[in-house]
């Protein structure tokens, strides 16, 4: 066996790796121009009403708009049943794969893999739920 019959399979992962540092790159560019954009605009006005009346309009809210809302542990729990289903589905189309063929197994162990990968999301977001909950009641505590 050649070694790079051994890279062969840490394609797939250097693959996605990539793909997630090229979209986050992109990203930090894009909110890179965004903040110099919108500071050369706040830049164009000599008082605070402008800026407000600025904000009212259909531009301003274009040019700058409201944060994003912050991730809730719903968006987990949902990442995590959405890959328990593919892992599930993947493991239901392993008892399909051809009998001659060595796919069954091997797709068997992508298939626990990715419910795995999708049961360990969907206890984070638990987690998380649990966490920010008993946080949101100690901070509501007067001290």
């Amino acid at each position: 066996m050649e070694w790079t019959e051994n890279l062969i399979p840490l394609a797939p992962f250097v693959m996605v790796i990539a793909i997630i540092g090229f979209v986050s790159f992109r990203k930090r560019a894009q909110d890179r121009h965004r903040a110099e954009l919108q500071k050369d605009l706040l830049t164009k006005f000599s008082s605070a009403q402008e800026l407000t009346e600025f904000m009212k309009t259909d531009g301003g809210k274009l040019l700058m708009p409201e944060p994003a809302r912050a991730r809730t542990p719903a968006h987990g729990a949902g990442a995590g049943i959405l890959v328990t289903i593919i892992g599930s589905g993947i493991l239901f189309a392993s008892h399909f794969a051809a009998r001659g063929d060595d796919s069954g197994p091997n797709m068997k162990v992508a298939g626990m893999i990715v419910i795995a990968a999708g049961i360990g999301l969907l206890i984070s977001a638990i987690f998380t739920h649990l966490i920010a909950r008993k946080w949101g009641e100690q901070n509501q505590q007067p001290r």
